[in-house]
């Protein structure tokens, strides 16, 4: 039987870095008591905790967390990416894909570290994403029930100053007030591409499959039931009246695009 790593001693690793117990509670915000317990592997450790305990003495987290090394951690030589089936999976999809898709998927994972990390946004981290851009324009709005997508050669480019998210898929430029106050004239509507998760509330781009059709509604979900309520309704709530506007007695209209406002 293959015999364990021996575990990472809390004690001697903390005096080679020429550290007191003082030292690293003091930086953790803990009691020296919490300290020693740590090191000699008593209590639990909250996931705050173990995150910033491995940071400041430079380890693996799941050093703490599993010291007797009862499961492969991410720096065993025996253990590899291959390991994980999911990663793989995400890499032969990587492969299928165009290269400005490719581009989405690492700001969505970058995104996700972001998030797991806890990182705070500042006002400096947010304006460093606002600059000039050349926007694409793919078609144009007219109400509710006229919207126009361009083929690709009468696609227009528009001078835009802002932040464009990372998941843009089509942009459309609102020709007048007939929206308003949801849209007013020549604002930019980001669209990106439905989903099969999507919030109670959200403004939607649906197609006809009869007619090619296309026209904005507001997607509501509650109690297992699903509507497209058209703009007029937004406001209202769900009652009996409004069962012509499930989606079950709509099955011709298709979810193509999730509106993002700019």
């Amino acid at each position: 039987m293959e015999e364990k790593e021996r575990m990472v001693d809390l004690i001697e690793l903390r005096k080679e870095k020429g550290l007191t117990q003082k030292n690293v509670a003091d930086a953790l915000g803990v009691s020296t008591t919490t300290i020693n317990a740590w090191e000699h592997r008593r209590g639990n450790i909250s996931k705050t905790h173990i995150r910033a305990y491995a940071k400041f003495m430079n380890i693996n987290p799941m050093e703490i967390i599993d010291s007797e090394r009862d499961f492969p951690h991410y720096d065993d030589k025996k253990y590899s990416y291959d390991d994980k089936p999911n990663i793989k999976s995400i890499l032969s999809l990587c492969f299928e894909l165009v290269p400005d898709r490719v581009v989405k998927v690492f700001r969505y994972a970058r995104t996700q570290l972001s998030e797991q990390l806890h990182k705070k946004v500042t006002y400096n981290d947010l304006i460093k994403d606002v600059r000039h851009h050349d926007l694409v324009i793919d078609g144009e709005i007219y109400s509710d029930r006229d919207i126009r997508f361009f083929q690709r050669n009468e696609r227009q480019l528009e001078d835009f100053f802002g932040s464009i998210p990372g998941d843009l898929t089509k942009t459309l430029k609102v020709k007048n007030n007939s929206l308003f106050p949801l849209y007013n004239t020549n604002q930019k509507i980001f669209l990106k591409d439905a989903t099969l998760h999507i919030s109670s509330g959200t403004f939607v781009v649906a197609k006809n499959k009869i007619d090619s059709e296309y026209r904005i509604f507001q997607y509501r979900s509650t109690d297992g039931d699903i509507y497209l309520f058209p703009l007029e309704k937004r406001d209202e709530g769900i009652d009996s009246s409004k069962a012509k506007f499930l989606w079950e007695r709509n099955p011709d209209w298709e979810l193509e695009y999730i509106i993002i406002l700019s």
